[in-house]
């Protein structure tokens, strides 16, 4: 299981932009790639966004809901695919339902903008 706060890959050298140091570990690797797969579906990573930059840090369904053009029960779907994978946690509060991102969510959501904002070897 992927530890907050620990690097997702080893560092890269500065220059070079190789990795450096051993391979990432297998169960790593697998743990990793489940939670891409997850991500890798551009209504669940606005969800995840969504939920990172809400006032509260939390909402619930019907609030999601709106900022999609997809109903209710799929976006509980979705919800249930990243609350699964550990990327977003979940509260039920009477008849509604409250999500926020996980620390683990954020730091991986963090680490891929990161990644897709400053690529390695893109800098000269």
């Amino acid at each position: 299981m992927y530890e907050v706060g620990r690097p997702l890959l080893p560092a890269a050298e500065a220059c070079s932009g190789s990795a450096a140091g051993p391979p990432i570990p297998a169960q790593l690797a697998a743990d990793l790639a489940r939670r891409l797969r997850v991500l890798a579906d551009p209504a669940r990573l606005r969800l995840m966004s969504i939920l990172l930059t809400h006032e509260h840090g939390r909402a619930g369904v019907h609030e999601l809901t709106t900022a999609f053009e997809l109903a209710e029960p799929t976006i509980s779907h979705h919800l249930k695919v990243l609350r699964d994978a550990g990327l977003v946690g979940h509260e039920r509060t009477g008849v509604r339902s409250f999500y926020w991102v996980t620390s683990a969510g954020q730091d991986l959501f963090q680490h891929l903008v990161q990644l897709l904002d400053d690529p390695p070897g893109a800098r000269p």
